[in-house]
């Protein structure tokens, strides 16, 4: 009988492990040893707590142990194993005993591999439907962003382009109130405030670029006097560099500007003639006007100061007035030389027949002062006909190379002890490593001489004289400066002082300037008077100047 049970159970396993899906059906006893199972070699093999499908159920706890597990096999084989143990029943004690609880092990193997392509098929197709639907939402997001954000966007760089490559016309449309419109907003007027700003760059360029042609000197400055704009005519006019001076107090171009900024200030001075100085130290006469810049609300913004300098302008007035003196002198010198031979001879008999008379008559006659009063003036008219002839006639010029300093200091030394009568002291100035000058020594220091005479008699007892070399017209040339602390001269005799016969002496012919102005205009230099002189606030300075070689 259970012979025939076995056999029957056998049968029942087999027909089992042939059903679809099935892999194998097969029963262990409570000693681990496969008793049954439709592959006959492994009958009475033994599973073992270590052989890996035993772990899968004893490597926990027994209260913790599942009945059904899945593990892998070979070529990545999925099993699913039902593991129902067998218990030992009141109807199996009589071959089995009651002592064993579980008499041993059904174990089912399931292949797992239609499950597995049943769930790879669903989850292909729950991954299709994701992807399905994730499209769709990009896509209704994309048309969404498309039409609200990018569209918008799109535009802004359509319009950052144009405005990087100089367009300043092109706005964008502003639309909704969200960000976006805010940046629509923002952008138009930052593209107005561009214009603005181009259009003032535009002007302020064309302002520049008149300042820089217009001849004369243009700064401006704030209320405080610090340079705001320095054209070319300003850097022309004081020698001197735009970027030394800009950002700069007036007070650098020179230590006058101190007192001509306090007046402009003070709304003192709006127009007028000033003396100012270049970066190199020289002193010009200038034109000089002011007026303020002030805004919509009448505040004071900065001054505009516009400076002509008249040294050119004085220079040419100068030469015309020589050029006339030359004229003038010209005629007269004809003039004279003529007067002169007239009476020259006339004078020289009077001359002759008083000294003739004084040797007759004595010494006690009375008639004898009369002589010797008509001797003396006529005496001083042959003096006064001799001046005449020197100045008429043009004396043999012997022309060499000078050293001008040596002149200078030779014709000092000559009249030091006039000066030391008079108790009037002497400067010497004079500047190293002058050019030679080609000059008649013997003129130049007559010339010299008698400008020097003329400052002695210029000055009170204790006054001063400084003669001074310097170089001139730009290295060309040689100064030599007569200056004193005198009266100085008046602008109305200033102008007629080297005329001839043009005296303010009771005593002299006034012809010693004349002759003077003469001797220099033959060695093709200039002579020229000021007073007072521009290093000095009184007296007055008489300026010789002779080209160089």
């Amino acid at each position: 009988m259970a012979t025939r049970d076995l056999d029957e159970i056998n049968h029942i396993v087999a027909n089992v492990s042939k059903q679809h899906g099935v892999i194998k059906v097969f029963v262990v006893d409570k000693q681990g040893v496969i008793g049954i199972s439709p592959d006959a070699a492994d009958v009475g093999r033994r599973l073992t707590l270590n052989d890996a499908t035993c772990q899968i159920c004893h490597r926990v706890q027994p209260e913790n142990r599942t009945k059904t597990v899945i593990f892998n096999v070979t070529e990545g084989q999925r099993v699913f194993r039902n593991v129902n143990p067998i218990a030992n029943e009141p109807a199996c004690y009589g071959c089995h005993g009651s002592r064993d609880k579980i008499l041993g092990v059904l174990i089912s193997d399931f292949s797992m591999a239609e499950v597995d392509a049943r769930l790879a098929s669903t989850f292909r197709e729950m991954l299709l439907s994701l992807a399905v639907t994730i499209l769709v939402t990009v896509a209704t997001i994309s048309l969404t962003m498309n039409r609200l954000v990018i569209g918008r966007l799109e535009r802004f760089v359509r319009a950052t382009k144009l405005l990087g490559s100089g367009r300043l016309d092109q706005e964008v449309r502003s639309e909704g109130h969200d960000e976006i419109g805010e940046l629509a907003a923002s952008f138009n007027e930052m593209l107005e405030n561009l214009r603005r700003a181009t259009e003032i760059r535009r002007r302020k360029e064309l302002l520049e670029n008149v300042l820089e042609k217009v001849k004369e000197s243009i700064i401006v400055y704030d209320p405080d006097g610090i340079i705001l704009s320095f054209n070319r005519g300003a850097e022309e006019t004081f020698r001197v560099p735009a970027g030394e001076v800009l950002g700069k107090p007036t007070s650098v171009l020179g230590e006058e500007r101190a007192e001509i900024f306090a007046r402009i200030r003070a709304g003192t001075f709006t127009a007028g003639e000033v003396r100012l100085r270049s970066r190199d130290g020289r002193y010009f006469p200038a034109l000089m006007s002011v007026f303020p810049l002030r805004d919509e609300r009448h505040e004071l913004l900065a001054f505009v100061e516009i400076t002509q300098d008249l040294t050119e302008e004085r220079l040419k007035n100068r030469l015309q007035q020589q050029l006339m003196q030359s004229e003038k002198l010209a005629a007269t010198g004809q003039l004279a030389a003529g007067v002169a031979h007239e009476l020259n001879n006339p004078l020289g008999n009077i001359l002759l027949y008083g000294k003739l008379l004084l040797e007759d008559l004595p010494a006690t006659d009375p008639r004898a002062r009369n002589l010797h009063q008509i001797v003396e003036n006529t005496l001083r008219c042959k003096r006064i006909v001799k001046s005449l002839l020197d100045y008429a006639k043009e004396s043999e010029v012997h022309m060499s190379l000078q050293d001008v300093n040596e002149i200078t200091e030779s014709s000092v030394q000559m009249l030091q002890n006039e000066m030391r009568l008079r108790d009037v002291a002497c400067r010497l100035d004079l500047a190293p490593g002058l050019p030679r000058v080609s000059c008649d020594r013997n003129q130049v220091q007559q010339v010299l001489i008698n400008l020097i005479q003329n400052a002695i008699q210029a000055v009170e007892d204790r006054g001063e004289i400084v003669v001074t070399t310097a170089l001139g017209a730009e290295g060309r040339a040689v100064r030599i400066t007569v200056a004193d602390n005198g009266p100085g001269i008046p602008p109305d005799v200033l102008s007629h002082i080297f005329e001839p016969f043009f005296t303010t002496k009771p005593s002299g012919t006034g012809l010693g300037l004349s002759i003077c102005y003469g001797i220099v205009e033959r060695h093709h230099g200039r002579i020229w008077a000021e007073s007072p002189p521009p290093a000095n606030g009184a007296g007055a300075a008489f300026t010789v100047e002779l080209p160089a070689g």
